[in-house]
Formats: structure tokens, C-alpha cells, sequence
């Protein structure tokens, strides 16, 4: 008979690097709270506003489970939370269209933010005038 052994050693929780931008979803209320290790990377502040990106779906293809978030000029605004530490906003839609798009059946559950940026040129249809965006992914933890 093979035995697999059970040690403190090889059963520890696994931990999000400490230091990580993360970004904290509550789906049952739909909030949002991005740490300080994220505000600073994304060069976010009280007052700002961000948008969520969700990689587009092809024809005849499942939705993407590529999320992005980006400070924008028109977007879900941002304040301050009660220790000043962290910036929050509520939306129950995005919150439960993130986590049923990645599969995730916990009510609640953090991500981590991607250090870099992915930049993306778009071009409006209507007016052909050019948009750089600055991305940043958000990484789904198994």
C-alpha cells in the first residue's frame, strides 16, 4: 500500500506574496478594495476611477477569463475607506460577472495584480482618434 503523508511541512496555506498588489472582491455586496501596494502601482488616489476590461469573446468561443483594470477619466469612482488605507468602490454586477467568468464559487476571494501593464492602442470607430490604455491583469490564484 503507498501512503501519502500529511506533514506541517508539506501542508502549509499558500500565501500571496507578501507585498502584493491585490485587489479584494466581496461578491455579495458587490465590493471592491484595492490595497496600498496596488494603489501605488496603478498610481491610484481618492477621487480616481477605474474601469474593468474583459478579454473579448470570439464567435463560437467561451468567455475569456483574462480581466483587466485600468484608471480611467469615466469609470466606477474611488474613495478612501474609514483607516484611509485602502481605496473601495461597490458594484454587485462586475463583482459577480469577475468571479463567474473565472469560476471561482467563493462569495468572496482576492486577486492579484499583475506588476506590469500590457498597453493596448485602440481606435474609435466613429472619429478614428487613437487611445493608449494601461492594463493591468488580474491573476487568478488556483
Amino acid at each position: 500500500m503507498k501512503l501519502i503523508t500529511f506533514k506541517p511541512e508539506n501542508c502549509r496555506v499558500a500565501k500571496s506574496p507578501s507585498g502584493a498588489a491585490k485587489l479584494s472582491i466581496d461578491t455579495k455586496v458587490g465590493s471592491f478594495r484595492f490595497n496600498k501596494r496596488a494603489i501605488d502601482l496603478l498610481g491610484l488616489a481618492n477621487g480616481d476611477k477605474v474601469a474593468f476590461h474583459q478579454e473579448g469573446v470570439e464567435e463560437g468561443r467561451e468567455p475569456s477569463q483574462d480581466w483587466y483594470v485600468e484608471k480611467v477619466e469615466d469609470g466606477f469612482p474611488l474613495r478612501a475607506n474609514k483607516n484611509g488605507d485602502c481605496l473601495i468602490f461597490s458594484n454587485v454586477n462586475v463583482a459577480r460577472s469577475l468571479f463567474d467568468s473565472l469560476g471561482k464559487k467563493d462569495r468572496s476571494g482576492q486577486l492579484l495584480i499583475a506588476g506590469q501593464p500590457t498597453k493596448l492602442l485602440s481606435e474609435d470607430e466613429e472619429t478614428d482618434e487613437k487611445t493608449e490604455h494601461i492594463l493591468y491583469g488580474l491573476l487568478n490564484r488556483p
